[in-house]
């Protein structure tokens, strides 16, 4: 069997910090999530790993300290982003909207790679009426078969 690693979008991990498992209050909960990346677990996908940015001093220097175990290093295929970029996004994104898309594109490619084993994890809500950049990451896996 297959070993799961659970992808963190930035939202689910600055959410949980931001809520009831902020740095300064469950240190143990960080810890834990330190432990079930160094067993790959779980990550945080390189183009996600900058969108997080604490404002909280000891949880910055904590996901800086923990960055080579938390991030997953290995690049997914360039023909994998366009897929999601064009299926989901659309192909007539400006500037603007690429700018507010972000790393989703890159976070759904790298599950959609081994779409066996990964899962994405965000704390967006599915909203199936939007559209374009707008689009939220768990109607896109939803549209893509990513788990």
């Amino acid at each position: 069997m297959v070993q799961s690693v659970y992808l963190l979008d930035s939202s689910s991990v600055i959410s949980v910090h931001d809520s009831y498992y902020g740095y300064d209050r469950v240190p143990e909960f960080w810890e834990w999530l330190y432990f079930q990346s160094r067993k790959d677990v779980c990550k945080i996908h390189l183009s996600v790993y900058p969108e997080i940015r604490p404002e909280n001093k000891k949880f910055d220097k904590w996901i800086k300290s923990s960055k080579e175990s938390l991030v997953l290093i290995k690049k997914e295929s360039l023909e994998l982003v366009r897929k999601v970029m064009s299926e989901a996004y659309g192909e007539n994104l400006t500037e603007m909207d690429i700018k507010k898309v972000g790393a989703d594109p890159f976070l759904i490619a790298s599950a959609l790679e081994y779409p066996e084993c990964r899962i994405v994890v965000t704390h967006e809500v599915s909203q199936p009426s939007k559209e374009g950049a707008n689009r939220k990451v768990p109607d896109i896996c939803d549209q893509l078969d990513v788990k």
